[in-house]
């Protein structure tokens, strides 16, 4: 890496191709720039000075305010356009239920809280104009070890993936305006995303999931000689990390399969990385893409020397096919994608995990809130509102 002071020019050069290396820049909190001299813990009296529109003007316990950079000129628009408001404060607030009611009293304007399902309901039912449902590259899944018995045999997998009522567990976060049924690892908005359901009842001419089925889930159980086996589920209490019934609910589907199940619960961060990999199953699978590319998290996961694999899986064509898929995004992204999705239905085919459902961002904004934007990577855009 060279810099020039005189031109104000930083120049990058690569050892090899790297198709993503723009998503990096651009996505990735650990490559803003910071000044010189920053330091490397957290600081709560002089925050660091940003480059953007908006710099910290105070920080306190119960909030933090943003106000104008007088530095900051609109060089791009489309890569950084001005802010709208003079200021931005972000304060703590004691409860989510304080904070609709004052969100609905117009008394603040947007919540960075996740939105309990029962609460949801009627706030649709009451103030649906003030929600805002925004498609999330969001999957939720449990992963399997593929190398622990009874998930070693691929037809249990199969088997598990047919079982599970998706609909039903898309219920349990909100219904449809915050999750739908989802049986492949890509999210809809991901390049090479074409939807794929091999684990429903009655495939539909339009490929979307229906119902579980039982009958073929408990036939491939049979022929895997696995039944009676022990399973040990595990799960967590953290309702904002999945449903509060969901652990129950898969343990319950791999009863009625006539496995031996035994349901653990936890805190998340308790399930430590050591531990999971010696786990079967768990059911706190959750991944938000840092940027919208297929190579953003599938070679992380399923990839041999993926780091959020833990061990599970590990196919050398299949990392040979996607180090194709994303070097073919520097010279023709249309073939990346047909490589992408290939990729996509054989994980699905080959039931690496259980994907459940995929997310929406559902956010309740005030009546004074005018020009909402969402971005799927980075959410709500504050600086681009203004208030009635």
């Amino acid at each position: 890496m060279a810099t020039d002071d005189a031109t104000g020019r930083l120049t990058i050069n690569l050892t090899t191709a790297d198709p993503d290396f723009l998503f990096k820049l651009t996505e990735y909190a650990f490559t803003a720039p910071v000044p010189p001299g920053t330091p490397d813990r957290p600081v709560s009296t002089h925050p660091v000075a940003g480059t953007g529109p908006y710099r910290i003007a105070a920080v306190s316990p119960k909030q933090i305010v943003f106000e104008r950079n007088p530095f900051f000129r609109e060089w791009s628009h489309a890569a950084q356009p001005a802010g709208n408001p003079d200021r931005v404060i972000l304060a703590y607030s004691p409860s989510h239920a304080v904070t609709a009611q004052s969100i609905v009293a117009g008394k603040a304007d947007w919540s960075l809280d996740l939105i309990p399902p029962a609460e949801l309901r009627q706030l649709e039912l009451i103030h649906p104009t003030l929600l805002h449902s925004n498609p999330a590259l969001i999957v939720e899944f449990l992963p399997l070890n593929t190398h622990a018995p009874p998930f070693n045999d691929i037809r249990v997998r199969r088997a598990l993936n047919l079982a599970l009522d998706r609909g039903r567990i898309a219920d349990m976060y909100g219904g449809p305006t915050v999750a739908s049924p989802a049986c492949q690892p890509l999210t809809p908005g991901m390049p090479g995303y074409r939807r794929y359901y091999p684990y429903t009842r009655e495939p539909r001419p339009d490929g979307a999931w229906s119902a579980p089925d039982l009958i073929r889930a408990r036939r491939l159980v049979a022929g895997s000689g696995t039944r009676g086996q022990r399973v040990d589920v595990w799960g967590t209490d953290d309702e904002f990390a999945i449903p509060r019934g969901e652990p129950a609910y898969v343990a319950s589907v791999l009863r009625s399969l006539g496995y031996r199940t035994h349901l653990h619960i936890t805190p998340v961060n308790d399930i430590t990385t050591a531990m999971r990999r010696r786990l079967q199953l768990s059911v706190d699978g959750d991944w938000a893409a840092e940027y919208p590319d297929p190579s953003s998290y599938l070679p992380q996961f399923f990839g041999c020397e993926g780091g959020l694999s833990n061990g599970y899986y590990c196919s050398p064509s299949l990392d040979r096919e996607m180090r194709t898929a994303s070097l073919l995004e520097l010279t023709s992204p249309r073939s990346a994608e047909a490589a992408w999705t290939d990729i996509d239905h054989r994980l699905a085919d080959d039931a690496a995990w259980v994907p459940t459902v995929d997310l929406r961002a559902v956010e309740l904004v005030s009546p004074r809130l005018r020009n909402y934007q969402f971005n799927p990577v980075w959410g709500f855009l504050a600086d681009q509102v203004w208030l009635r």
